[in-house]
């Protein structure tokens, strides 16, 4: 193949995968790209592509900070949380022995067992919304407070803080940021953690991560407090805006197309909406990157050792073969396969935490707030287009 095309597209429509995706897709399902760079990079575009290569053996990850020249990245030279504890970037065995580690306090159970946490948390942020009456911005009075106050049961950072880790992680996965800035950021943030790991080991607490870790695995060396501190840092990077932006995104969704009736009508329906949110929206869509270790074929194409690849979540989850009429939210629909939350070893850690949240969210403002609406014409919401996560930068309602 000789065709390449610049990546990445930007997006027309919010809620639709950018229209080079149907085109891509439609003249080979893997489509050689080419990074600002100027790297060609294989983009897989199907939804079986996507979950193939996910679930590749002949893939790598970067590992860590050990930065490969031919590793695609949309940000080069930088680094990032230290190598030790960044599940994004650590291959087998480390990373299977990290996941396993985390795997019982990202259970479902648990995560379940946070609900009632949760569920104060909301019901106060929303008291908070409706005593200082409409109009308010959703995203900045909600969306935004919610991921924020559940780092804050579940990591254990003190919640007056958010407003520091808020501005780091958006500068941390905005596009613009500059590479002398961007590593600072990180480091800041990391020594953050630091300090709430070294507090909370004098104290430590099995409900929040620092706390469970600091007791059933740091005596024994499994990991150290600078692991602690960079796994808490990854999950305030990877859990906080991404979160915040499926809530502002699903309820605009939900109120320009007439559905958030629905979910008044039956607020158990709220998981269902949270999971055609997550496919329809894939805010982390371009976000996983792979290189090849040895030669192998995908879907026909021939990938070789030292390539780089990029499993494009929006284009998996707009795919119609998998999802008919995909831009349209039915919470009827059999969705279970989406990529939302991606797929396979690397999967969302914290997913089942995720989709609890996600579900009180919603049930709770459509049982409290029936009579939302949007307080602004849907062409004027700005939009967040040079992020690592899309998303929104505030979204006026009123009741």
């Amino acid at each position: 193949m000789t065709d390449t095309d610049t990546f990445p597209p930007r997006r027309t429509d919010p809620f639709a995968a950018p229209p080079e995706y149907a085109q891509w897709r439609d003249r080979c399902p893997v489509q050689k790209v080419t990074f600002p760079n100027g790297q060609e990079v294989w983009a897989f575009t199907t939804h079986e592509g996507v979950r193939e290569i996910l679930g590749q053996h002949d893939v790598k990850n970067l590992t860590a900070n050990r930065f490969d020249p031919k590793f695609p990245a949309l940000r080069a030279g930088v680094g990032g949380v230290p190598e030790s504890s960044n599940l994004l970037y650590m291959d087998e065995p480390e990373h299977g022995r990290m996941r396993r580690m985390l795997a019982s306090f990202f259970s479902q159970k648990r995560a379940l067992g946070m609900r009632d946490g949760f569920q104060a948390s909301v019901d106060r942020t929303i008291d908070d919304m409706i005593a200082a009456g409409p109009p308010c911005d959703l995203h900045t009075s909600l969306s935004l407070v919610i991921p924020s106050l559940v780092i804050s049961q579940v990591l254990g950072v003190p919640y007056d803080r958010h407003e520091y880790f808020q501005s780091a992680t958006d500068g941390i996965l905005s596009l613009d940021t500059p590479k002398e800035e961007f590593g600072p950021l990180i480091r800041s943030l990391y020594d953050f953690m630091v300090e709430i790991v070294d507090r909370q080991a004098a104290d430590p607490d099995d409900s929040q991560l620092p706390g469970y870790l600091l007791i059933n695995h740091e005596p024994s060396g499994d990991i150290t407090r600078g692991q602690i501190a960079g796994l808490c840092t990854l999950l305030i990077m990877a859990g906080h805006e991404t979160t915040a932006s499926t809530i502002s995104m699903t309820v605009i969704e939900l109120l320009r197309t007439g559905l958030w009736d629905q979910l008044v009508a039956d607020p158990t329906l709220a998981p269902k909406f949270a999971e055609e949110g997550l496919r329809i929206q894939s805010i982390a869509d371009f976000s996983i990157l792979r290189l090849a270790k040895r030669d192998f074929e995908v879907q026909g194409q021939q990938i070789r050792a030292g390539e780089g690849v990029v499993a494009l979540l929006a284009a998996a989850n707009h795919d119609p073969a998998a999802f008919p009429d995909p831009m349209r939210m039915d919470p009827s629909r059999d969705n279970r396969r989406h990529v939302g939350l991606g797929f396979g070893v690397h999967s969302c850690l914290g997913q089942n935490i995720a989709r609890v949240e996600l579900d009180v969210v919603f049930q709770t403002l459509a049982r409290r707030l029936p009579t939302l609406q949007l307080d602004i014409a849907q062409e004027d919401i700005d939009w967040k287009h040079e992020a690592f996560a899309f998303g929104v930068r505030s979204v006026p309602v009123r009741w």
